[in-house]
């Protein structure tokens, strides 16, 4: 037989080959998702419309491309054997991306910001019920019941509330249920619950109430917990107390992207700061943080000098800061100063990184004599704690060929 007839031969039997293969992996994806919910995808009108046809509920499974727990329920939960076939044959179930096509409009219409979301939606477009985050096999399947009762769900009791209902149990129900899935009707439904409770300070459960509902500096329940500690203490350690209060005022503080003035910035400060002192040094030192977000480098620097006119203790700090001047600030005054902060931090910690700290300080201030001094003596203070020093020697090696 010739040799390009035997190739050929080849080439036809690994053609062969490769299509069973193809076809073996397609046969192997069928009957994957034959073993899940049946979902349409991205297409919210054909799954309402098939909702009116059979009268059931739209299940939407809400969630984003990249979200891990999103990955994880079609994984673990929606490939389940009780929950697939209850949601095969009790709803139209439904998948979008909340970031593209009708997903986006989804997202807008019921309000979606945590992923996955489970949305529940008659065939009117009413949200039925809602549920956020993973949840296991027996939990979701507890979600879609409530779902499915025309007497329970989001939808049922927000009738109910518009119908008069003003039970402390219900107010207190509702409101832990719209806490759950992080409507923005709560914190209003809590706080009607809470008038209900004239004797809360001795109500161990309305205690754990306030607290669950303490999320901004700007609520009532911030200003119940703070004027209370000692009462909320039979509940909660002092040191959980504190820190739900210091992230609470730091998650405004820290906020790019709705950044305080400087006057709300102090009061949020004074929420957590009982002590004079304290205050004034943290104010002056949000002072700096504050301009470094804005990126205003010269309010930065003149917040930094006016911080440690008073509060030069804390060696770290003023290495640090004078760290951020070598790096960011090119006005001599500001980098005299940002010098001798660098000093001050090696008479406080007399280590190799400090000392490293004056030479650089003193080359970006062309005074070459005084930053190999420095150098030597970071080098000495390095080889006696035993550390590498190629940086510091690099460094003066680059100096003495200048």
């Amino acid at each position: 037989m010739r040799l390009s007839k035997v190739n050929k031969l080849k080439s036809f039997s690994f053609l062969i080959l490769i299509t069973i293969v193809s076809l073996k992996k397609i046969v192997a994806q069928d009957a994957d998702s034959a073993k899940g919910i049946k979902f349409i995808r991205e297409d919210f009108r054909t799954a309402m419309t098939q909702a009116a046809e059979k009268n059931k509920l739209v299940f939407i499974d809400a969630y984003t491309t990249w979200c891990g727990p999103c990955k994880l329920m079609d994984k673990s939960v929606f490939t389940d054997e009780k929950v697939l076939a209850f949601m095969n044959e009790n709803f139209v179930n439904l998948k979008l991306d909340m970031e593209r096509g009708d997903g986006q409009i989804v997202a807008q219409r019921y309000k979606v910001s945590a992923f996955p979301s489970f949305l529940f939606v008659n065939s009117e477009g009413e949200l039925v019920h809602k549920g956020i985050g993973y949840q296991d096999a027996d939990k979701f399947l507890g979600l879609v019941s409530i779902a499915l009762n025309a007497n329970q769900g989001l939808l049922a009791w927000s009738k109910k509330f518009d119908n008069g209902e003003r039970s402390p149990d219900f107010l207190k129900n509702y409101a832990l249920q719209l806490a759950d899935v992080q409507d923005a009707k709560r914190t209003a439904i809590a706080k009607l619950y809470l008038k209900t409770q004239l004797d809360w300070k001795n109500n161990n459960e309305t205690l754990d109430f306030i607290f669950k509902f303490v999320e901004s500096p700007d609520d009532t329940f911030f200003t119940l917990l703070s004027k209370n500690k000692p009462i909320f203490e039979r509940r909660v350690s002092r040191e959980a107390i504190e820190l739900k209060r210091k992230n609470l005022v730091e998650e405004q503080l820290f906020d790019k992207k709705n950044l305080p003035t400087l006057a709300r910035a102090d009061s949020l400060l004074a929420l957590v700061n009982d002590d004079k002192h304290k205050l004034d040094s943290t104010q002056r030192n949000y002072r700096m943080t504050y301009y470094r977000m804005k990126g205003d480098r010269n309010a930065y620097a003149q917040a930094a000098v006016n911080y440690f006119k008073k509060y030069d203790k804390n060696a770290g700090e003023l290495a640090e800061t004078a760290n951020t001047f070598l790096e960011q600030i090119d006005d001599k005054t500001f980098l005299e100063k940002a010098l001798k902060w660098a000093k001050r931090a090696t008479r406080l910690e007399k280590i190799s990184y400090h000392q490293f700290l004056v030479a650089e300080l003193y080359n970006k201030l062309k005074d070459k004599s005084a930053a190999l001094k420095a150098a030597n003596i970071a080098i000495e203070l390095g080889k006696k704690a035993g550390e590498s020093t190629d940086e510091v020697s690099a460094f003066k090696t680059r100096l003495l060929k200048e």
